[in-house]
């Protein structure tokens, strides 16, 4: 599944409020309200950013210039939003947690999980090679052409933004 930037962007951002009432709800944290009125404002900025791509067959049209190439309708955008929020919040919740109950150093702390996030990550780079309906299929041969067409376009090569490109 293809986003544009800016959708990535805005999905992400409405994670923190859900990040702020878990937090409350299961590890008691208390808040100011300067936070709750915070997390109103990411709600109300996510509408108005989401509403057109919503309302929309969100295909075309949509400002960012794409081109029509992402699919972006209320299925897919309610999909993805539903598992950032099942992925990214318990994450938040239970660092905060733990790094609270047992005074770890919290640079120790993220060592050990990145380096956990890369062997997993690792360990599950067989599923890229599946076959997914719908998107584009990487064979393993093609996967150095994609990683150095993403590393282009992650230094501004803006014609490293298309496969083959």
């Amino acid at each position: 599944t293809f986003l544009p930037g800016a959708l990535r962007a805005v999905l992400l951002q409405l994670t923190t409020p859900f990040t702020l009432a878990q937090s409350r709800l299961l590890i008691g944290t208390t808040y100011t309200p300067r936070h709750y009125v915070a997390a109103l404002v990411i709600v109300v900025a996510g509408v108005v950013a989401l509403a057109p791509r919503l309302v929309g067959d969100g295909a075309s049209g949509d400002g960012d210039g794409d081109g029509g190439r992402y699919a972006t309708g209320l299925q897919q955008v309610l999909w993805i939003g539903v598992l950032l929020l099942y992925l990214c919040i318990p994450k938040s919740v239970y660092s905060e947690k733990w790094l609270k109950a047992a005074n770890l150093n919290v640079w120790f702390f993220r060592a050990q999980y990145a380096f956990f996030e890369a062997v997993i990550g690792l360990l599950l780079v067989p599923v890229v090679f599946l076959p997914i309906p719908g998107q584009t299929h990487v064979s393993p041969a093609e996967l150095p052409a994609f990683l150095w067409g993403g590393l282009r376009c992650f230094g501004g090569d803006q014609s490293a933004a298309e496969p083959g490109g």
